[in-house]
């Protein structure tokens, strides 16, 4: 009895590891490629960078109050950069030449691609391209 459960337990362990070796050769996320930049602001640091400023990023969001939903990909979502909620005082940036964004709703947030402002006086769920600048 105590051979079969061991037998049971090695078949079970190797066939875990196998899977999870599968998993790791086949995500996408270790594709070489480039990194997204991705900077988390809370309200009391005050500051998105100190050396890189918030105009020179291919990418910002900051919510400006209360919550928004956020999804960041890169474009045909090949790549999920950010997918989930953002809270007031929440600021992200991504560095990458092209990405698509969408966030609801648009009157929560300030949308700047390569420094400039796009989401002023939109409501709703409102989405972006961000192309090489």
């Amino acid at each position: 009895m105590i051979a079969v459960t061991a037998v049971v337990l090695a078949l079970a362990l190797l066939i875990v590891g196998g899977i999870a070796l599968f998993g790791a050769l086949t995500n996408q996320s270790a594709a070489p490629g480039p990194t997204p930049t991705v900077v988390t602001q809370t309200r009391q640091s005050g500051k998105v960078s100190a050396t890189s400023p918030a105009g020179l990023h291919a990418l910002l969001i900051q919510v400006t109050r209360g919550a928004a939903q956020v999804y960041v990909a890169t474009p045909g979502n090949a790549q999920t950069l950010y997918k989930g909620p953002l809270n007031h005082g929440e600021v992200r940036y991504f560095d990458l030449p092209e990405m698509v964004v969408v966030v609801d709703p648009a009157e929560n947030v300030e949308v700047r691609i390569h420094g400039k402002t796009v989401s002023k006086g939109k409501a709703g769920k409102q989405s972006w391209t961000v192309d090489p600048a």
